[in-house]
C-alpha cells in the first residue's frame, strides 16, 4: 500500500504520479484479482485493490481503476459483504471468516469515485 498512497493522498501527481504506478505495477498487481497488501505475502485484499482504484481514478485512469473494481466483485459473498481478501494463486478466502465494514466501505467509495452505475456494479452492491 506504500506503493499508491503518495499518488492517492496527492504527494505525487500528474504524468510522474502515472509513471510511479505503471514503474511497479507489475510487482503489486496480480492480474484478474487485484493489488497485494505487501510484497511479502501472497496474498491481495479488496480495501487495498479499490484504494488503488481510487488513486487511478485520482489521476485520470477510469479504466484501470474500473478494471480493478470489477475483479473485486469475486471477493463478494452472498450476504453482500466482502471478504478482506484471498490468498493467491490458491484462491482460498483470507482471513477465513472476516468481512470487515471497512472493506465493504472501501469498496462502495471506490464505486462511487468511478460513478459507476451500470447493472454489474448496482446490481452486486
Amino acid at each position: 500500500m506504500n506503493w499508491y498512497y503518495p499518488v492517492l493522498c496527492g504527494v505525487i501527481w500528474g504524468e510522474r504520479a502515472r509513471g510511479h504506478i505503471v514503474k511497479r505495477w507489475a510487482e503489486f498487481v496480480v492480474d484478474g484479482w487485484g493489488c497485494k497488501c505487501s510484497l511479502d505475502q501472497p496474498w491481495v485484499t479488496a480495501a487495498e485493490t479499490c484504494e488503488l482504484s481510487l488513486a487511478l481514478t485520482r489521476i485520470g485512469e477510469p479504466q484501470r481503476a474500473k478494471q480493478l473494481l470489477e475483479w473485486t466483485l469475486q471477493l463478494q459473498d452472498s450476504d453482500g459483504a466482502f471478504w478482506t481478501g484471498v490468498r493467491v494463486p490458491e484462491q482460498l478466502i483470507w482471513p477465513p471468516d472476516e468481512k470487515t465494514t471497512w472493506t465493504s466501505a472501501t469498496v462502495i467509495k471506490a464505486v462511487i469515485a468511478q460513478g459507476e452505475t451500470d447493472d454489474m456494479v448496482s446490481t452486486n452492491l
